[in-house]
């Protein structure tokens, strides 16, 4: 559980590095709870961005852009430029900080609907024409954009680090209709929210968004709390392994319940402030819910890949993962998602392809 790889997938591999920044976790400046999820939804539920967990707390991740302000608050319309961004904030920014570059895009073109010289076919924001690049490097300088949303969902990363902000666009380029199905096409946002954070019931409405998240982009987005302890652990499968198998020590691990000790727990497990307060409950997830590919430091996507591929391709994964540290096993990581391919892990690729292609 605390390897340098929590979660991730390519086809069959799992493969995400945590990162220093807490990633997978996200852990916003919010702060203050247990959970450690960094998705939440604000669409009119006056949850302003901070995701809630059953403890009543949680901490700032992804919002909506209802809910979304730019360095506190709005800003005044100074400028004769009609609308240009459908985001109100973001355009009232535009306005203010921006309003040459903004009138250069749209002169000649009163009518918002009309795509001026700055929007390209589908009325985005054009960067590859002149007018457009200097826009969009005005909107970079003072009007950053603190939100990433998944497809049109209302459900999106506020302030991420940056393979999060991949992750997002990754989501919104392969995984939209799963979106979709989770927010029931947009109409609750917060019924998607409240699944991903394993608030709801069960996990049926985001298991199609799990599921596509880790074959396209290689990171769960589902948390799943651990037997009514207050801790949560990322990834459906290995969560649901963990509440199966690991009650008991996940019981130790929380302690009395309270804020501090579910906080050094999460921390604990996550690797962000290894103490042995975790040791019981990770080892039990290890050896029982454990998708280390033998002992490469890659994860794999499902336990029953990890059987097929420990048995198949140990030997080319563990030479992908090298001497284990965090900079080899990111190497071999970004190699395996096509990130940075190469020859460290095509014996690993071309294994897999043949022994686990499913």
């Amino acid at each position: 559980m605390r390897n340098v790889i929590l979660a991730a997938a390519v086809a069959a591999l799992a493969a995400t590095a945590c990162s220093e920044d807490g990633a997978p976790l996200g852990r916003g400046d919010g702060g203050g709870g247990a959970h450690p999820s960094n998705v939440s939804v604000a669409a009119g539920g006056g949850r302003g961005g901070a995701s809630p967990n059953p403890n009543g707390n949680g901490h700032q991740g992804v919002t909506t852009f209802a809910s979304m302000t730019l360095d506190g608050g709005a800003y005044p319309h100074h400028c004769s430029a009609p609308p240009f961004f459908d985001n109100e904030e973001l355009d009232s920014c535009a306005q203010s900080e921006c309003c040459e570059e903004l009138e250069a895009c749209r002169w000649g073109f009163p009518d918002p609907d009309d795509l001026g010289p700055c929007r390209d076919d589908s009325g985005a924001l054009d960067e590859s024409t002149d007018h457009g690049a200097e826009l969009a490097a005005c909107m970079a300088e003072n009007c950053p954009q603190t939100f990433y949303e998944w497809c049109s969902s209302d459900i999106g990363y506020v302030e991420p680090p940056p393979e999060l902000i991949a992750h997002a666009a990754c989501l919104s380029d392969n995984c939209c209709d799963a979106v979709d199905l989770c927010t029931a096409e947009g109409t609750d946002p917060d019924g998607c929210f409240d699944c991903l954070n394993g608030l709801a019931v069960d996990f049926t409405r985001c298991e199609g968004l799990e599921a596509c998240s880790i074959e396209a982009c290689g990171r769960s987005v589902v948390w799943v709390p651990i037997c009514e302890t207050g801790v949560y652990v990322p990834g459906l499968e290995a969560g649901t392994c963990a509440g199966q198998s690991c009650c008991e020590e996940f019981q130790d691990c929380a302690g009395d319940g309270s804020p501090e000790d579910l906080e050094a727990c999460q921390a604990c497990l996550l690797g962000e402030a290894p103490t042995a307060v975790c040791d019981a409950a990770s080892q039990c997830m290890d050896a029982s819910c454990g998708t280390e590919i033998c002992d490469s430091g890659i994860l794999a996507a499902t336990l029953g890949q990890a059987a097929c591929l420990g048995a198949a391709c140990c030997a080319p994964f563990t030479e992908c993962g090298g001497d284990g540290s965090p900079e080899q096993i990111q190497l071999c990581l970004d190699c395996l998602l096509e990130a940075a391919p190469g020859p460290l892990c095509v014996d690993a690729l071309a294994c897999r392809e043949e022994s686990c292609p499913t």
